[in-house]
């Protein structure tokens, strides 16, 4: 038994030895990670003084850690951003020390890394945070930096946190340009939801080997039909740019000015480089739709799903939804029974099965009149149809403002800004209903 201390403290030496202060970090974490999950009163016992120590000190210095989720895009972009917002809004009224720690394996290194010009960021944090976890008191040191405890409207912030070094500006320019993309130019960015990141993100995590992820399909749509979008707008002189960390098929396109980016030149940079410098965003829901979000891109939503998480807090916001089809009926859902069946806030491909709905996508046409609709608000040549201020009303007026499963933690919506395309409520009045 002497022995295999020995022996184990000699190895740890030489290890520390070897690996400097790096391998003191790991080591230190993960005995902590041991006691917690073998020993959790003996890990209780350690937490105490932790805790009364950041008690005595709250007077001089409120000490908080919080966890960035980092290995989704979507929750790597709106966790900090939430969290930036609601101090431009003046919502923190005490002034914290914030620390905050990467929670996962990083997915985009580049968004990482203008984190961590922005906010405390360190790695041991993380065990401060399992620390206060684990006394009640503790928690009140932890920072709730997620979509249920933190007023989304807190986006309707213009302020852009994250910057670009004029370093990278410069290497943006240059991979345009390889791209073929004149300086100067302007482009549009256009994305269309496949499993292909998430059955990745299953082969390369251990974490999500055993993950189905069918249950995200129903936000699923086919990047042909954007096509037609695409080359309308390249003929009123924009580059288009089809993005994607992962894609399950190349673009099929003839069009020199629609560049397969998510094929060919894909890179972490860039995917956060042109989402965020692009004269606005076509998309659906997805993780990468927060990317043009927290640069503060205009953004025209298609197959925007689920209907109830419409994001209604910016005016640079367009939107149309999938449509809801009855097969057995033969028709389409009204927005008021899609609220009364509670299939607004639909987030399982299962439940639509079970309410017997078949989700219709966009139509090349539809995606085609929202984007052109988009391109001339932003150039201050869009005429109003005369009835849409009407449909507008009608259709935001069937609204539901704070979903059940939220448990009235935030307040989803609050003022609507964004608007519905005009076309697409014009073809489909039964929404008004």
């Amino acid at each position: 038994m002497i022995k295999k201390c020995i022996d184990f403290l000699t190895t740890q030496s030489s290890e520390i030895w070897m690996g400097g202060p790096q391998i003191v970090m790991i080591k230190i974490k993960y005995f902590i990670y041991l006691l917690r999950e073998k020993f959790p009163w003996l890990f209780k016992i350690i937490a105490c003084p932790v805790v009364f120590l950041e008690y005595v000190l709250t007077p001089l210095v409120y000490v908080r850690v919080g966890n960035i989720g980092s290995d989704r895009i979507g929750n790597l972009c709106l966790g900090p951003d939430m969290y930036l917002s609601e101090i431009d809004l003046n919502k923190q009224k005490i002034k914290y020390f914030d620390i905050f720690f990467f929670d996962g394996n990083i997915c985009n290194m580049q968004l990482a890394k203008m984190i961590k010009r922005t906010l405390r960021i360190n790695s041991l944090a993380k065990v401060l945070f399992f620390l206060n976890s684990s006394i009640t008191y503790g928690q009140k040191h932890i920072i709730p930096i997620n979509e249920k405890t933190v007023n989304l409207y807190s986006l309707r912030s213009n302020e852009v946190h994250f910057k670009f070094t004029n370093e990278e500006q410069e290497l943006g320019q240059k991979k345009l340009w390889e791209m073929g993309i004149p300086e100067g130019s302007p482009f549009i960015c256009f994305h269309a939801r496949d499993s292909s990141y998430l059955n990745r993100l299953s082969d390369e995590n251990v974490y999500y080997h055993e993950k189905n992820w069918d249950y995200h399909n129903y936000r699923d749509s086919r990047i042909e039909n954007y096509l037609l979008a695409a080359d309308e707008l390249t003929k009123r002189g924009y580059y288009l740019i089809r993005m994607g960390s992962a894609v399950d098929r190349t673009l099929a396109t003839s069009n020199p000015k629609i560049i397969d980016y998510a094929s060919k030149y894909r890179s972490d940079f860039m995917d956060i480089y042109l989402s965020a410098n692009c004269f606005f965003f076509i998309g659906s829901y997805t993780g990468l739709l927060q990317v043009p979000q927290i640069f503060r891109r205009p953004i025209a939503c298609v197959n925007a799903m689920p209907f109830g998480a419409i994001f209604a807090f910016r005016d640079d916001y367009l939107h149309i939804p999938k449509k809801f089809w009855l097969p057995n009926e033969g028709r389409y859902m009204k927005t008021s029974e899609i609220f009364r069946s509670g299939a607004d806030w639909f987030y399982y491909s299962q439940q639509y099965d079970d309410q017997h709905i078949e989700l219709i996508e966009n139509s090349p046409e539809e995606i085609r009149d929202l984007t052109l609709e988009m391109e001339e608000r932003l150039k201050g040549v869009w005429t109003m149809p005369s009835e849409d201020e009407n449909l507008q009303g009608r259709f935001w007026s069937l609204f539901k403002f704070n979903p059940k499963e939220f448990d009235g933690n935030i307040d989803y919506h609050s003022k609507i800004k964004a608007r519905i395309g005009a076309k697409f409520l014009q073809q489909n009045r039964y929404l008004t209903e």
